[in-house]
Order: C-alpha cells, then sequence, then structure tokens
C-alpha cells in the first residue's frame, strides 16, 4: 500500500500522471524591433489583454500612478493637461549589465477617442520618440494593445544594449500592464 502510495506521489510530482486542470494562459508579448538608421529604432509590441478596451485604457491613462506599479519606472506625473492633451514627466532605471542607466523623459500624449494614444518626447534623454498606442476589441471579454513607436537615444548605446532593455523592460512592463489590465476589469465588473 505505502509503495502504491509513493509511486503515485511521484508519478504526479514527475509529470507521469497528470490531474485534469483547465489553465487560462496568454500568449506573452510579440516585440519587434528593428534597426532603421544608427542609434535609430523602432518597435513594435503587440499582445491580447482579458479585459475589455475600456478596462485597459483606465490603466494606460492613469498616468499619475504609473511610477507606483509600472516595473522600472520610479517616477510619473501630469504636468499639464488641456482637454485630449496631457504633458507626463517620467523616470525610469534600466541596468544593463553592471551598469544602471537613469532615464528622463516628458511626453505629449494625446488622447484619441478612448482608444489610441499618440505621444512624443519633448523634452528629456530622447532625441526622438514618438509613437502610438492603441487598444481594439478583441475575443468577447479581451482587447488588444499595440504600441509602434521610433526611438533615438540621445547617449548612443550599443545596438545589442538597445535589443537587450527593449527585449527586458518593455516585456515586463506590458506583462504589468496586462495584470494591472485584468486586475481593473474584475473591479468594474464586479
Amino acid at each position: 500500500m505505502f509503495r502504491k502510495a509513493c509511486a503515485v506521489v511521484l508519478a504526479c510530482v514527475f509529470g507521469f500522471f497528470t490531474v485534469p486542470r483547465v489553465v487560462f494562459a496568454m500568449q506573452k508579448p510579440s516585440i519587434e524591433i528593428s534597426s532603421l538608421r544608427k542609434n535609430e529604432y523602432q518597435i513594435v509590441i503587440q499582445t491580447a489583454i482579458r479585459a475589455r478596451p475600456r478596462a485597459l485604457w483606465a490603466v494606460l491613462t492613469d498616468y499619475d500612478h504609473h511610477g507606483d506599479w509600472l516595473p522600472y519606472m520610479t517616477q510619473s506625473n501630469v504636468v499639464a493637461r488641456s482637454r485630449n492633451v496631457v504633458f507626463v514627466q517620467q523616470v525610469g532605471q534600466v541596468r544593463v549589465i553592471f551598469i544602471t542607466y537613469i532615464l528622463r523623459v516628458t511626453q505629449q500624449v494625446r488622447e484619441e477617442e478612448n482608444r489610441c494614444l499618440r505621444f512624443k518626447a519633448i523634452e528629456g534623454d530622447f532625441e526622438k520618440l514618438e509613437g502610438l498606442w492603441t487598444i481594439s476589441s478583441g475575443a468577447p471579454g479581451e482587447a488588444n494593445l499595440r504600441c509602434g513607436f521610433t526611438m533615438v537615444p540621445v547617449r548612443h548605446p550599443p545596438a545589442w544594449a538597445v535589443r537587450f532593455v527593449v527585449k527586458r523592460y518593455l516585456a515586463a512592463m506590458v506583462e504589468r500592464l496586462r495584470s494591472r489590465a485584468e486586475q481593473q476589469e474584475a473591479l468594474q465588473s464586479g
């Protein structure tokens, strides 16, 4: 009897025997990085989120709290607002090998129809940082999130460092956006 019990436990632990369960896993964000010219990059991020577009919009436009929950962002504050244009100052921190970089940016964000955010750096550590976040309806109860932007850092980091930072930090940021939007959806639904 003891041997049978041990065999069942070992089988469960090592996966020889599976207990039926349902797993609802979303795909990881798709991230594409293209080098346009020396020190100029185009980045496209896409993912599906188990939340309706309005919940995702609420999270994306909660600028004053991005520094509280987005990984690697230490500060985010609205400094001015007029109708559908918002000016946001943000500070972030990224680590590449043994060096930590502090990145600062002030962005002009134009909110369009609760579905698009056009952003453009007007000050900070980027010669150019501009792009578009778009939210569209996906499968029932889901939203599709896409962000495409062009970036030219003031510093001239090697291409491998840019790819490392984009893949690591933006993937973590989008995962956190997804989690936060799904929490927001639960609050709005419940």
